[in-house]
């Protein structure tokens, strides 16, 4: 990682909670989720360090709780080049503002990665044609 001096280098603690910490989690409700674990196969490594291969460059969610959408679409992008070995870069923003339209739930209050998943579904544009504008106007 390289530190250094950043935008948030001159927020108090206070200050970078109130503006990015925002996410407050609803009531959980009841689901099947399979817990079991799988053995991974013998001779598989234990530890894997992804850190520039197989990951899209580091993204700034700015002034909005859409870390949901943003992680959505990361693990797409990722998942996309491990397997067709193309980097492409998927809009984080329509996911934000288009998910919320249609799950009521999301947008830069937070939200759900599963419904954002659910919504790619139907295809998502590349962030260069709907590039993110929800963090400058926490929208």
């Amino acid at each position: 990682a390289i530190h250094g001096i950043t935008k948030f280098t001159d927020m108090s603690a206070a200050e970078f909670k109130e503006t990015h910490l925002n996410y407050v989690p609803g009531d959980r409700k009841s689901t099947n989720v399979d817990t079991s674990i799988e053995a991974m196969p013998e001779g598989t490594e234990t530890l894997v360090d992804w850190t520039g291969e197989l990951t899209t460059p580091v993204k700034d969610q700015g002034y909005c709780g859409s870390c949901w959408a943003f992680s959505a679409t990361e693990q797409i992008e990722s998942d996309y080049m491990r397997t067709a070995g193309t980097e492409y870069i998927l809009s984080a923003q329509q996911i934000t503002t288009c998910s919320y339209r249609n799950f009521i739930v999301g947008g830069c209050n937070g939200g759900n990665t599963e419904k954002a998943f659910t919504y790619a579904e139907g295809g998502v544009e590349l962030d260069s044609d709907y590039s993110y504008t929800s963090g400058d106007a926490g929208v």
